[in-house]
């Protein structure tokens, strides 16, 4: 199993787990490894299951282990641990919301979004898509800008291929406060609409790039979106 645990505050944090089918699993939880009964349902989706664990107390380390509970089925994973924070850290946001729009733009290019920079320095967590078509080879990343239109990569993560629609995915990217999300597509469109603040692109894969020029094009807002933690 691939267990990731993310977006942990004082209060609560997900789990992911890859599985092959739905067979309804639980998650099962405590403060003690020897006692662990408050259960949280999941949500499956693509061959993973996620759940949302809240109702916790700061600065406090929950145990936990994930078990089918479909008839026939006996599955369960080992034990895990995480530790809640000492507060509800900040919510980094950076890019465009993932949503339907009225035109798309992709097909081995690099697109940087230059609506909504990061508000704070920290590391995205998850990163939000919405594609009219599957794209491939997809990677994402933080950009911050030299001087004019010369831009260079800060961080990046490679997430693949990428079903059409939205879709979320669970990096781990660095940004600094000012930073702008971007991300290449190898065959394929992200949706866009034709207004905004607008992005820069480059032809080809420039994931990483270290103070490349490129084009900036006003009026181009691309459905790419992420979120994290400060």
């Amino acid at each position: 199993t691939n267990c990731i645990i993310y977006d942990v505050t004082a209060e609560d944090f997900k789990v992911d787990i890859n599985v092959e089918n739905d067979f309804s699993g639980v998650l099962y939880l405590g403060t003690s490894k020897y006692s662990m009964l408050k259960e949280f349902e999941s949500i499956f989706s693509v061959n993973k299951y996620t759940f949302t664990v809240t109702g916790l107390s700061k600065e406090t380390r929950y145990y936990f282990y994930i078990k089918n509970t479909s008839a026939n089925e006996k599955g369960r994973t080992g034990i895990y641990s995480k530790k809640t924070t000492l507060k509800i850290p900040i919510i980094i946001d950076i890019g465009s919301p993932a949503v339907d729009r009225i035109d798309s733009i992709g097909g081995n290019i690099t697109l940087v979004d230059k609506y909504n920079p990061a508000n704070k320095n920290g590391t995205i967590t998850k990163v939000e898509i919405f594609c009219p078509e599957g794209i491939t080879n997809v990677r994402v990343a933080s950009f911050f800008v030299v001087s004019g239109n010369n831009i260079s990569t800060r961080e990046y993560a490679i997430i693949g291929d990428v079903p059409a629609g939205y879709s979320e995915h669970v990096v781990s990217i660095g940004v600094q406060e000012g930073d702008f999300i971007g991300i290449y597509c190898g065959t394929g469109d992200i949706d866009c609409d034709m207004t905004g603040i607008g992005s820069w692109m480059k032809s080809e894969n420039n994931i990483p790039c270290e103070n490349k020029e490129f084009f900036y094009a006003p009026g181009t807002t691309i459905s790419l979106h992420g979120t994290g933690t400060a």
